[in-house]
């Protein structure tokens, strides 16, 4: 029933929790969350420990597999003051063979411990939306981002484009890189990058702030 949820004002303010208590397989073609200014939704591997506690989950020997595209959004309309109390899409220790998208409105997106199966998509930010994207500890598609506003973390992770494709197309986005792989050219408005591998191109629109260090590059 999470979207049905109404936000009203900051009293209305949510936190849901769905947790995958098993490593099925769950096939869901098109899931489509909505999620209202300064709610959180959490999609994440987890069972209970033993013994059972209110509250409490663990995601040991859990590998959830969701098949089909996914997209999030916050309802109303995009302005200058949007993101100052945004929406937040959580997921966490899933392994999923689909695209991740976001279509409007200002929401802060974390990705963690999980698959995006990059043969099968990646993460991509449509023109409409403010997103603050975070992937932290994962295997990963490519990223498109077409938005204005949009910022990356990327943090201890592997981006993995498909053939004559780039691994990151984000040339409007600050984007901040630490102990990652990017297997593709890439394409950011400004970078700070370290102890990272970027096996194809790096291009960078504003190159008076941010830096590049203790990484690869290719020597063209």
């Amino acid at each position: 029933k999470w979207n049905e949820l109404e936000h009203k004002g900051a009293s209305g303010k949510k936190v849901g929790l769905i947790a995958l208590m098993d490593s099925r397989s769950y096939d869901e073609p098109k899931m489509n969350v909505t999620i209202p200014e300064g709610c959180k939704l959490m999609i994440a591997a987890g069972d209970w420990p033993q013994p059972r506690s209110v509250g409490q989950f663990v995601p040991r020997n859990l590998v959830p597999h969701i098949i089909g595209n996914s997209s999030a959004e916050e309802p109303g309309e995009l302005s200058s003051e949007s993101g100052s109390n945004p929406g937040e899409l959580i997921i966490d220790g899933l392994l999923i063979e689909g695209k991740l998208s976001v279509t409007v409105g200002s929401i802060r997106l974390r990705l963690s411990h999980s698959t995006l199966v990059p043969a099968f998509g990646g993460i991509k930010i449509e023109e409409n939306s403010n997103v603050e994207l975070i992937v932290d500890r994962s295997i990963c598609g490519p990223i498109e981002i077409s938005g204005l506003s949009s910022s990356i973390i990327l943090n201890e992770s592997l981006m993995d484009a498909e053939e004559d494709k780039e691994a990151i197309a984000a040339e409007n986005s600050p984007t901040r890189i630490d102990r990652c792989t990017i297997l593709g050219a890439s394409r950011f408005r400004r970078l700070e990058a370290s102890n990272t591998i970027f096996t194809e191109e790096v291009t960078v629109k504003q190159r008076q702030e941010g830096c590049v260090r203790f990484s690869y590059l290719p020597h063209d």
